[in-house]
């Protein structure tokens, strides 16, 4: 370790030493430091060196999530007995620490958190902190933890990785004097961390398992929606394994993104669940879930943009498992249901002829027909304006428009000849 004079602002920093002394009386050699010309000393305390050692151990050290052994918060789950043990050294040969109290992080399942423990006030916990008395010696000192895994976990297929990390040290009981404060020993190298991996035991048939996964739309399914409309699509399926555990099985729901999309789901057993993917819902199924087992989902979807000259939607739903199927049953992992789009549209017609009526000279028409000219025209000019108003819910994609117009003759004689124009302004 190097000691600066510019950090104590003293020049000739070390000009003078002294012998060897213990001015705290903790059993290590102190040093005073002096600088020339100068009034004041610095003294240079030392403090021991430790190194702590930590085990982590589990019984048993893999579990059967799906056999409770244990009663935990008045209910039956799995369990496992957790030991925390540790020892330390002291670095230079001193003998005269009796004992440490070392602090101490514990992490459960550091990565997804599935398991619980009580701390000391009885709270359920995922991660303590505390302190624990080490002795010196090469007898352990050891704490002991019940841990539980928690109701309705997702994930039932990986093991637990649990980790310990020593967060300090300090002497449990200072032996120096009390004109100064005590000093803690230190760690020789990095503070400690420890891992320790608790397995899970799968019940399968086969080794590996095999399961065959199949998926079906149950009736209850909606088989027609009207475009525009804000009825929702709803989507009933059953998942059912015909043969060998399946730990981690997922239910995938593609839709068009751009016609539909997730809104819920509704399942009576709260370990399924379904997330909202881009383009439809993924499900997931590994509970595990048994040979012959059934999970029935219902999922919700709503139009996003359905245009009335689709005659229908496909949706497709694929079920997969962590372990591989065998090539000869994955024919039943998918499957794609048809629903119909009809249209339904109201339409609001206003409008008439401008002018309202026409006065025509009857001396013009008499002398358009004692001339006997066929293509003669009378000028005059019905302008007919109509607007038509969609109220939906379906969008109209192509109108047909016919119109009557009246012809005037006099003794059965066509007097008046239709020349149309048809116009169509849109907004």
């Amino acid at each position: 370790q190097a000691i600066k004079g510019t950090d104590l602002k003293l020049t000739s920093f070390g000009y003078a030493l002294t012998e060897p002394l213990d001015v705290d009386d903790n059993k290590y050699p102190d040093v005073l430091v002096g600088a020339y010309l100068s009034e004041s000393a610095v003294l240079l305390r030392t403090r021991p060196v430790v190194s702590v050692s930590v085990s982590l151990t589990a019984q048993p050290d893999s579990v059967d999530l799906d056999k409770p052994n244990c009663v935990y918060n008045e209910g039956n789950t799995t369990c496992f007995n957790l030991t925390m043990c540790m020892t330390f050294q002291v670095k230079s040969g001193a003998d005269h620490i009796g004992s440490l109290k070392v602090m101490y992080e514990l992490v459960l399942d550091k990565l997804r958190r599935r398991l619980i423990t009580k701390d000391n006030n009885g709270k359920d916990k995922t991660a303590i902190s505390g302190t624990m008395i080490v002795h010196a010696g090469n007898a352990e000192s050891c704490r002991y933890f019940v841990v539980a895994v928690q109701d309705n976990i997702r994930d039932r297929l990986r093991g637990f990785r649990s980790i310990v990390r020593v967060k300090g040290v300090e002497l449990l009981n200072d032996s120096s004097n009390g004109d100064f404060p005590p000093l803690h020993p230190i760690q020789d190298v990095d503070l400690p961390e420890v891992l320790l991996y608790v397995g899970v035991r799968l019940l399968c048939i086969a080794d590996p398992c095999t399961p065959n996964l199949t998926v079906q739309f149950l009736p209850r399914t909606t088989s027609s929606i009207t475009a525009g409309s804000s009825e929702e699509v709803v989507v009933v399926l059953k998942v059912v394994n015909l043969y060998d555990t399946s730990y981690g099985a997922q239910l995938n729901l593609s839709v068009d993104p751009s016609k539909l999309r997730f809104v819920r789901s509704h399942m009576s057993d709260p370990r399924l669940q379904c997330d909202h993917i881009p383009g439809g819902a993924l499900c997931k199924v590994g509970y595990p879930l048994r040979s012959n087992d059934l999970a029935e989902f219902q999922i919700s979807l709503r139009q996003v943009r359905v245009e009335g000259n689709e005659r229908e939607i496909a949706v497709t739903a694929v079920v997969s498992s962590k372990h591989e199927e065998d090539i000869d049953n994955l024919e039943n992992n998918e499957e794609m249901h048809s629903i119909n789009v009809t249209s339904n549209s109201t339409l609001f017609i206003s409008g008439g002829a401008e002018p309202s009526w026409l006065n025509i000279d009857a001396s013009e028409v008499e002398r358009i027909v004692s001339s006997g000219a066929t293509n003669k025209r009378v000028e005059r000019k019905l302008i007919h304006k109509y607007m038509f108003r969609n109220i939906g819910p379906s969008p109209v994609h192509k109108l047909d428009m016919r119109f009557w117009l009246p012809v005037f003759g006099l003794s059965n004689t066509r007097l008046l000849s239709k020349n149309i124009t048809v116009e169509v302004r849109t907004p």
